[in-house]
């Protein structure tokens, strides 16, 4: 009940479909944004092959392939292993933008827990236009495939941004 009632929640009150937006190519690592994107939309991704295909997969396997960041590099789930820790482990070159501020392509949005989901959620900002963000995700509670979502960018529930210093 609690499973069915949180894909409900995901799919049709804090998100939805959309096309997918242009795009800067950004060659930061070993994959383009265009590359990135082409090659994970529609598959399931488990990059650190633990617990199958999660939120934190997408973002850890973004960080690795377009910011060529090592898995030392990135920020860690600890204490309680899920999604809305890595706003709290941020190391550099990675920092946190304020959720007063605007997220930018290539920044991870960090969701904190809610009621049923105590792990939190985990996305990577593709585009931003004025009050919406769209985010390319994967949910671990239906791991299918990575996709394409909308969201509302003032959302109470998010917990920040996580970016690159250069940017």
């Amino acid at each position: 009940m609690i499973k069915r009632f949180l894909k409900w929640l995901f799919r049709y009150w804090l998100i939805w479909d959309i096309e997918p937006p242009d795009l800067e190519e950004e060659d930061m690592g070993p994959y383009t944004w265009k590359e990135f994107v082409a090659e994970c939309l529609g598959v399931a991704i488990d990059f650190d092959n633990m617990y199958g295909a999660q939120c934190v997969d997408v973002v850890r396997y973004y960080w690795n392939k377009v910011l060529g960041l090592t898995r030392a590099q990135q920020p860690n789930t600890t204490p309680s292993g899920g999604a809305k820790d890595l706003i709290n482990n941020v190391r550099s070159p990675l920092r946190v933008r304020a959720t007063t501020e605007e997220p930018r392509p290539g920044d991870v949005v960090v969701w904190g827990a809610v009621q049923g989901n105590p792990w939190g959620h985990t996305a990577l900002v593709i585009a931003v236009e004025p009050g919406n963000i769209t985010v390319m995700d994967q949910d671990g509670l239906d791991p299918k495939a990575v996709c394409r979502k909308k969201i509302y960018a003032r959302n109470n529930r998010i917990a920040g941004y996580i970016t690159h210093t250069a940017a």
